[in-house]
């Protein structure tokens, strides 16, 4: 199926509840959000392409849950995949690529499960997390952003463990403001900037990470910064 949101002020799907499944569609909108998904909802989303928002591609928020998979999620103006307020779906080997901002942008004690995903070529971060927000992301390549690969601030916290973060135009990870995320086994390579830069009290927790290759080196660590 084609679903297209014509008007202004409306989700082209909204998810408040049950099981859905929605699999092979081509979901677009002119107004908010292509995909929404919140309340008691735990759907599955399937090798959908989900495209050309005029704010995020899939929103998920109020608790709702999810599990999304194999879609191409591309071209929108707010971030591919928005989660706050409690939202904790899985995302597995989507392609989230050429927004206009951030690929995922976890906020508000958003939570979430993000594996074997590729996140591309788009304009801010590939992956943002702020206040509170708190994923995993595993085994993901993040990579030709054109800001940073992940940035963690504002309190946001998160796992990272087996990402290959590559080739994006600044800093592979970038930490600032009290963000304090678990880094291990990451491959953080080929950045524009450091691989990891710690700075305005961001700290954190990074094991057995290989940070070779970058422009600027491995570190940056400012001095108001604790390093663990």
């Amino acid at each position: 199926m084609t679903l297209r949101q014509l008007g202004q002020g409306f989700f082209t799907v909204s998810i408040s509840r049950g099981r859905l499944d929605l699999e092979d569609c081509d979901i677009s909108s002119q107004g908010l959000t292509c995909v929404a998904i919140h309340g008691s909802a735990d759907p599955r989303l399937r090798r959908n392409r989900i495209h050309d928002s005029k704010q995020g591609g899939v929103f998920v928020y109020e608790q709702g849950r999810g599990t999304l998979e194999d879609n191409d999620i591309f071209a929108n103006v707010l971030a591919g995949v928005l989660i706050k307020e409690g939202g904790d779906p899985v995302l597995r080997r989507n392609r989230i690529r050429n927004g206009k901002e951030d690929g995922v942008f976890v906020y508000e004690q958003g939570r979430g499960t993000l594996e074997d995903n590729e996140i591309f070529g788009n304009a801010g971060d590939g992956v943002t997390i702020q206040e509170g927000g708190d994923p995993v992301l595993r085994r993901n390549r993040i990579y030709e952003s054109k800001q940073n690969g992940v940035l963690i601030c504002e309190h946001g916290r998160g796992s990272l463990e087996d990402n290959d973060i590559f080739a994006n135009a600044h800093a592979g990870v970038q930490i600032t403001t009290s963000g304090a995320p678990v880094v291990h086994r990451n491959r953080i390579t080929q950045n524009g900037y450091e691989a990891i830069w710690l700075a305005e009290g961001g700290g954190g927790t990074f094991e057995d990470n290989d940070l070779r290759g970058n422009e600027r080196g491995p570190w940056d660590i400012g001095k108001e910064c604790e390093s663990k």
